[in-house]
């Protein structure tokens, strides 16, 4: 509580000086380009627009915050810089990601247009994903099916690997418990070609001392060292109103999995071996875009625990081939439409027969603009499946600009469906080859104020209320012969509100930007029909109704100081509240950090030193997993401009 207190207190003060400094910048400097409203365009909706003219929210994690997580994984990244909600099983362990009360296997995890989700899962594990090969990140809460498809009722997250031109880079990062990190980047553009590569290796015992409640003492976190490695090569050609784009990533990673501490003597391991490539090509002819791309990866995954006598293996293929064209007929209209096909398969030991699933996909989204003020953003998506028929998912989303590149308010009503898992229909014993996909309908709204309030000071808040209802959600509950099996039988309702909040200024070349991020959820289940339910209007499980995240970083030469906070709320491990754990405590974690680099002609060098758990809190994300205390990371990075 203390440390709470101190933290906000030097924030308070230090906000005041910014404001008083403020009417003294008679003689500042103009602000400089990290201060301005830059126009990115937008990937995640499939809108090219920037983030103002949206109709929904979209939170974008430039390369200077992703500075800040350069040795990590995207876990750790959209814990401390999201609205996210990572369930995380601690170093070493799976991460998950939850956005807007929603479970992974409604939030989609998308890789330049594709969904890289585990379709037995449907989820993806954030902890696999290094930060270090991503040059963006956009992560869009609500995102409509109409962009990518079912699974994305809670949002989706962008990533964007192609962005590292013209210059070598090699780093070193070292940290507590055994952590050590090697990564090599080459970047060169020539003419019409652009080639990057990307290399990494990542190892750690991830042996951290807790106290272990069960056995009431202090005692190190055993069998949960992993080892990793990765390869990332992006080839760009482009020529007048034509390219070709390819990309291969290759991720490996050994994983010893630890129990959960109420369990004693773990000895699982996970291995997980996956390949990615993705070919583009497109051109323009006229006022007509056009693309054809087509994709293809295989995960190979292995998971063995002598102790149960677990041994499984499974082999997910997927295929994807699509083409897409955008026209427009006037400077007030637009329309854009996609025809795709995509194809899973599933071997595994898991299941009585080898299973596969074909989807074919169409699409008709528009941008009208009747007034120059007003944005409408009107879609339909069409998706047949092989296994469960078809669904239509329409979409309607506006933007109005209110006041010209200050105010803008924006809506969006949109309905989403989640294809039942692979899991779920075929997993022996006990899967339902007759689920039919989770169906939802949601509408929100908010604005967004930016403006530049006055020479380097530059203020931008983005509010959203959102309201969402499903219907036919999916539960595994137990037979008459005790064998657990998934069925139809849920009515969710989620509502909340998001608050996204920047803050920067400058003065004589000090830049100084503080980011918040505020969350309520309201999740609960309205309807089941399981003739005893005592989870009826109770928060489900594992989604916090407040959390708060703050970051603040200082910018000066070639100094940046940050700082950063995330307090979550009490959470509940079962949804009728039962649990003698019920509720789990909230906890307050602080990261700080230096950052210093320096020129030596062509030559870049960079320092970086990060403590984590600043204020050494004992806590866990999810029952029985406990988090690290204190710990400290280091990096070197040298670069040279070629």
């Amino acid at each position: 509580m203390h440390t709470n207190k101190l933290y906000l207190s030097l924030t308070a003060l230090l906000l005041i000086f910014i404001f008083l400094c403020s009417s003294q910048l008679v003689s500042a400097q103009s602000v400089s380009d990290s201060l301005q409203l830059r126009e990115i365009h937008i990937e995640a909706t499939r809108i090219k627009e920037p983030v103002a003219y949206q109709p929904i929210q979209v939170n974008v994690i430039d390369s200077t915050t992703l500075q800040q997580f350069q040795s990590q994984d995207l876990g750790s990244l959209l814990m401390d810089q999201s609205f996210a909600f990572v369930q995380s099983n601690g170093p070493g362990g799976l991460q998950s990601l939850s956005l807007r009360g929603y479970d992974a296997r409604h939030t989609q995890v998308i890789w330049e247009g594709f969904v890289i989700n585990h379709p037995m899962v449907g989820t993806s594990d954030l902890s696999l994903i290094p930060v270090s090969v991503l040059s963006s990140v956009e992560i869009s809460p609500g995102n409509p099916a109409t962009s990518f498809g079912a699974g994305s009722s809670g949002g989706t997250v962008y990533l964007k690997t192609d962005d590292f031109i013209n210059k070598i880079q090699l780093g070193s990062a070292f940290g507590s418990y055994g952590y050590a990190k090697q990564n090599l980047a080459i970047g060169t553009k020539h003419k019409n070609w652009k080639v990057t590569f990307m290399a990494g290796h990542k190892q750690s015992d991830n042996n951290f001392p807790y106290y272990n409640t069960v056995e009431n003492k202090q005692i190190k976190r055993q069998n949960n060292a992993l080892n990793a490695h990765h390869i990332l090569t992006n080839v760009e050609w482009q020529k007048k109103n034509h390219f070709v784009k390819t990309a291969l990533w290759y991720n490996y990673q050994d994983n010893h999995i630890a129990n959960a501490v109420n369990f004693n003597g773990g000895k699982g391991e996970q291995r997980d071996n996956s390949v990615r490539w993705y070919g583009i090509y497109g051109g323009r002819y006229g006022k007509t875009h056009y693309r054809v791309k087509t994709y293809y990866s295989h995960y190979n995954l292995k998971y063995d625990d002598p102790n149960y006598g677990t041994h499984s293996r499974s082999l997910a293929l997927k295929y994807n081939v699509q083409g897409q064209i955008r026209h427009y007929f006037s400077k007030i209209f637009d329309i854009s439409g996609l025809i795709s096909f995509n194809r899973e398969i599933i071997k595994t030991n898991n299941y009585n027969y080898r299973e596969d699933r074909n989807r074919v996909s169409g699409l008709v989204h528009g941008e009208y603009r009747p007034v120059p003020e007003l944005r409408i953003y009107p879609a339909l998506r069409f998706d047949n499946y092989s296994d469960f028929g078809s669904q239509v998912s329409p979409d309607l989303g506006v933007n109005f600009e209110m006041i010209p590149r200050i105010l803008f308010i924006r809506a969006q009503i949109k309905r989403d469906f989640t294809a039942p898992t692979f899991n779920q229909l075929y997993w022996q014993p006990g899967g339902n080859k007759d689920l039919n996909p989770e169906k939802s309908w949601t509408a929100e709204a908010g604005f967004t104020f930016q403006k530049q309030l006055s020479k380097g000071l530059l203020l931008k808040v983005m509010p959203t209320y959102y309201n969402s209802r499903q219907k036919d959600g999916i539960r595994w509950v137990p037979g008459s012969n005790g064998v657990w099996s998934p069925v139809n039988i849920l009515g969710l309702h989620m509502q909340g509100a998001e608050l996204e909040s920047v803050l920067m200024y400058e003065l004589n070349g000090i830049t100084l930007q503080l980011r918040n991020f505020t969350e309520w959820t309201k999740a609960e289940i309205t309807k089941s029909d399981q003739s005893k339910s005592h989870d009826l209007h109770k928060q489900l499980s594992y989604v916090p109704k407040w959390s708060f995240k703050t970051d603040l970083s200082i910018h000066s030469g070639p100094i940046m100081l940050y700082i950063n906070q995330n307090r979550t709320g009490s959470r509940y491990t079962t949804n009728d509240h039962s649990s003698s754990l019920d509720p789990l405590s909230a906890f307050n974690i602080i990261n700080s950090g230096i950052i210093l680099s320096h020129r030596f002609g062509a030559f870049r060098l960079a320092l970086h030193a990060k403590v984590q758990n600043l204020f050494n809190k004992s806590y866990q994300i999810v029952a029985w997993y406990p988090m690290p205390g204190r710990n400290y990371l280091g990096s070197l990075n040298i670069s040279m401009r070629i």
